[in-house]
């Protein structure tokens, strides 16, 4: 029988802070959650990864993208970036079903989906973005759940929220949230995806 080593991290118990809630906590983001050696290495492992398309949203929509599965034995970046997630308390009766990075080609169509998860989380590697590269991953409301969004007489007019893609920021959503991400103007886009299910009861 071969055992296998779970990858081991300095301070496994690592604590995510700078954190921005949006849409009445529908969406929150953590930034600058790595710190600079652990970001450059999770970049490291990520530009040597082998990346398969055939990533598909939902049944009715044709792939887009190309994916590369996280084993969480073998690799640094779903192990680095889980010892932040254990701590969030949204996140203590789920397990991760599966973590992966996708890769976008410059200018590649998207798809609106849901993820059919308790929640998702997003990291954005980067190595680096501004506000005219696009990228952003955009939610989508058939209705306002928003206190802080007035409407008057349009409240069956939808609404959208783009969340930019800063390099070393990390976003947490429920994944029955109609989402989409957007690809880059002239470069590829990496992101991290962490797909939670809730724990059953035993």
């Amino acid at each position: 029988i071969t055992k296998v080593k779970k990858m081991k991290v300095k301070s496994m118990s690592k604590i995510l802070s700078n954190s921005t809630s949006y849409a009445n906590d529908f969406i929150t983001t953590y930034d600058d959650v790595l710190a600079k050696p652990e970001h450059d290495k999770l970049l490291q492992e990520m530009f040597n990864l082998k990346f398969a398309y055939g990533e598909t949203d939902e049944a009715d929509t044709p792939p887009s993208g190309m994916s590369s599965d996280l084993d969480p034995n073998k690799h640094y970046t779903h192990t680095i970036l889980e010892s932040y997630l254990q701590n969030l308390e949204c996140l203590k009766d789920c397990y991760c079903q599966r973590s992966y990075i996708n890769l976008f080609a410059p200018n590649e169509r998207t798809y609106f989906h849901h993820d059919f998860t308790e929640y998702t989380v997003l990291y954005y590697p980067g190595p680096s973005w501004n506000i005219n590269d696009e990228g952003e991953t955009k939610f989508f409301f058939n209705s306002n759940p928003f206190n802080d969004v007035i409407q008057n007489g349009a409240e069956e007019m939808p609404i959208m929220v783009s969340i930019a893609p800063i390099p070393n920021r990390l976003t947490i959503f429920k994944g029955d949230v109609l989402h989409s991400a957007t690809s880059f103007r002239d470069k590829h886009r990496f992101s991290v995806a962490f797909k939670y299910l809730r724990k059953e009861n035993d």
